[in-house]
């Protein structure tokens, strides 16, 4: 049930079949209170129902996968767990290759993963030659990204 005030009127309303099914609102939703509490195994296993979720829209899988390789990422530095990323974000690619943030999640997952992946300044050069079009001419965070290869 839930408490609802409308008019001034106080009462309750009752919701049979609220518990029943999972939604992946309910999902993204829990997954986004488990990253802010650094739960982040746990984020990524309700991201996981999110984007297996056939209803679940496009945007909100992209955003999912783009967390759980945030997540990932964090994991691995934080006790040394596999490192997802990489697939977590060609996984956004593929549902939809013309969004700067994936191309920021892509990027900054490479130079974070500049000392453990063979290739990374080439995978990276590349990612940013790819991605170059989706940003305004002299773009400051995409400038900044040249400037850290550069110095690689």
């Amino acid at each position: 049930m839930a408490k609802v005030v409308s008019g001034g009127v106080q009462g309750w309303v009752r919701l049979p079949n609220l518990g029943v099914n999972r939604s992946e609102v309910t999902d993204f939703a829990g997954g986004l209170v488990r990253v802010f509490r650094k739960d982040r195994g746990g984020a990524i296993d309700l991201m996981k129902r999110v984007v297996a979720n056939q209803r679940t829209p496009v945007s909100i899988k992209i955003w999912s996968y783009l967390l759980m390789a945030a997540c990932s990422r964090l994991l691995y530095e934080q006790i040394g767990a596999p490192d997802e990323s990489l697939e977590h974000i060609a996984a956004a690619e593929r549902l939809n290759p013309y969004l700067q943030q994936t191309a920021r999640y892509k990027c900054m997952a490479l130079l974070a993963q500049r000392h453990q992946l063979p290739g990374a300044r080439q995978r990276l050069e590349a990612a940013v030659k790819g991605s170059e079009y989706l940003f305004p001419p002299n773009d400051p965070w995409l400038e900044k990204v040249k400037k850290a290869i550069r110095q690689l």
